[in-house]
């Protein structure tokens, strides 16, 4: 009977203890989505965007690989830029820190992007001192007319 009973002891533990560990192992990662500019006329281009590092570190400098296939012709000269702006939850909410712009056909850049040009820029930015919970938005735009967006929002 006691060995019966030790036996169910260490049985029922060992069942608790599998229980209690984590079954994988999630690693939080900053997920961009396609975003659709209210009031814009432009088919926007979905961004693949990637991170490092990846969650984006509060006063460090974060580099964004950026790329994508055109939907439409994106617009040559110094009014096209590239901008990653971070924001209060929702990406509606007030702008945290100052936005970093360069301009699009900067640096040697390919350009022009006509449709269905694949395209690809990496952009090195100090990330401003970040809450728990923001969002990161990454435009391709002139003054009146978004190109490519994408949003991620962390800490939700």
């Amino acid at each position: 009977m006691n060995r019966n009973a030790l036996f169910l002891f260490f049985f029922l533990a060992l069942i608790s203890a599998i229980n209690a560990m984590p079954h994988q192992f999630y690693k939080r990662t900053t997920e961009f989505k396609k975003c659709q500019p209210p009031g814009n006329d432009v088919e926007v281009t979905r961004l693949k965007i990637r991170v490092v590092p990846d969650p984006i570190v509060s006063n460090q400098n974060a580099t964004f690989t950026i790329s994508g296939t055109a939907k439409v012709d994106f617009p040559t000269g110094s009014n096209t830029k590239l901008s990653i702006t971070y924001n209060k939850i929702g990406g509606i909410g007030p702008v945290i820190g100052e936005p970093y712009f360069v301009d699009f056909c900067g640096d040697g850049s390919p350009c022009p992007v006509k449709k269905g040009d694949k395209f690809h820029r990496t952009v090195s930015a100090k990330a401003p001192n970040l809450p728990t919970i923001y969002s990161a938005t990454i435009l391709i735009n002139v003054p009146e007319v978004v190109y490519a967006c994408a949003i991620a929002t962390v800490g939700i």
